[in-house]
């Protein structure tokens, strides 16, 4: 599914929306896409290290639930490495 229309994507854990991952989303939206493209998440903890290029333009994410919706990942400037 190639995201390029204003339309809702649903992201959802389970697999009963359109993605499974709210990065699987962010990578159907077309390259330099003109029209606003919003990605519903369902309710849960997506821990997913996200990238959306800067060629992806009006990309709106949100969220089912303000506490229940949530994205995170262990991943920080100060991280040391695993040796």
């Amino acid at each position: 599914m190639n995201l390029n229309i204003s339309r809702a994507a649903i992201v959802t854990q389970d697999g009963s929306g359109d993605y499974k991952t709210v990065q699987a989303a962010l990578n159907a939206v077309s390259l330099k896409n003109k029209e606003p493209v919003i990605i519903y998440i369902k309710k849960g903890i997506y821990k997913e290290k996200l990238f959306l290029d800067s060629s992806k333009n009006f990309v709106t994410l949100v969220g089912e639930a303000k506490f229940n919706t949530i994205l995170t990942y262990n991943d920080h400037t100060g991280k040391l490495s695993p040796k």
